[in-house]
């Protein structure tokens, strides 16, 4: 009997030893709140973009939390039906007040998760029960959209530049115009060497230093004798 009893306390302490093992395990892997301590913010989006709870959240692209909550509101401000998440960050992360809070995506058709991008305020940063509105993805059909879009705009551009080509016309208005415009290139450079050469009226006017004397000593005699503006000399009668 001793021994019969003593066996079966050691197979009951295993058993126990082992589900206790198992517990901490599954709540280790599961939530890692449970033995760990931490804050909770609350971030309000429009779209969630198919956001699950317990998925990572990652501050300057570090994991530091995970999503706790996702409850939907109706919002009688905005009159539009909202998404409230709560996340758990962990103890002595500091996020900056003025933070962007986005859900982003591993890849291209992955896990959905939140990601902090911290800002610049170093005086205030978010507290337990803090409730901050974050940036709202862009759904996949608006995206789709928004291809489609441009894609036809590239395809519009593409025919118009096609037609261009091929359309013999357009082509000879399109020569005739790079011709004239070239021709009125060089007889600007024409007239632009000319008159620093001191050619035509103007390069004379521009460079003659005695007919800008002339002309600087004229307007100074009107100044001083503005009646010769006015005098007209007498015809004298020819004799016969």
């Amino acid at each position: 009997m001793p021994r019969e009893s003593n066996l079966a306390f050691k197979v009951g302490l295993f058993v126990l030893i082992a589900c206790i093992g198992l517990t901490v395990f599954v709540f280790s892997v599961s939530d890692t709140t449970v033995f760990e301590g931490g804050q909770q913010i609350k971030v309000v989006f429009e779209f969630a973009n198919g956001l699950k709870k317990n998925a990572p959240v990652r501050i300057a692209g570090v994991d530091e939390g995970i999503v706790k909550e996702i409850n939907l509101f109706f919002d009688k401000a905005d009159g539009k039906t909202k998404v409230d998440i709560s996340l758990w960050v962990r103890k002595g992360v500091m996020i900056p007040g003025d933070s962007t809070i986005l859900i982003n995506q591993l890849g291209l058709m992955g896990e959905k998760y939140i990601e902090i991008l911290p800002g610049k305020d170093r005086v205030n940063f978010l507290q337990e029960g803090h409730k901050i509105k974050g940036k709202d993805p862009i759904s996949q059909e608006a995206m789709s959209e928004r291809v489609m879009q441009v894609a036809d705009k590239l395809e519009h551009t593409a025919d118009g530049v096609n037609k261009l080509i091929h359309n013999g016309t357009n082509l000879e208005s399109v020569e005739q115009a790079l011709k004239s415009i070239s021709s009125i290139s060089i007889s600007l450079d024409e007239i632009i060497t000319d008159v620093k050469g001191g050619g035509g009226t103007v390069g004379r006017l521009l460079y003659d230093e005695g007919l800008y004397e002339n002309l600087e000593s004229l307007s100074a005699d009107l100044k001083a004798n503005p009646w010769k503006l006015l005098h007209r000399p007498k015809a004298r009668d020819k004799k016969e």
